[in-house]
């Protein structure tokens, strides 16, 4: 895969479109403001979208109960890179 460089406008284009246009179809990976036929196939995989929603419950719960716990866990891990 050829990773290009965009500008900031036009890397953040897709995510504007995403968010504001009525007719974006939900649950489709969205590339160059387009709905994209690159989808790996574990995009498709309900066990692995499934943890991955437990997962990030987890960690959202984590941050809201328990902001400064959560934070100091972000900054050791960021330090430990």
């Amino acid at each position: 895969m050829v990773c290009e460089s965009k500008s900031i406008p036009q890397g953040t284009a897709t995510t504007i479109v995403c968010a504001l246009d009525p007719h974006t179809e939900f649950g489709k990976y969205y590339e160059d403001c387009q709905v994209s036929s690159r989808v790996h196939a574990l995009a498709f995989d309900e066990n692995l979208a499934e943890n991955l929603t437990l997962i990030s419950h987890e960690l959202i719960g984590k941050i809201v109960d328990e902001p400064e716990r959560a934070l100091a866990m972000h900054v050791a891990r960021a330090d430990i890179s």
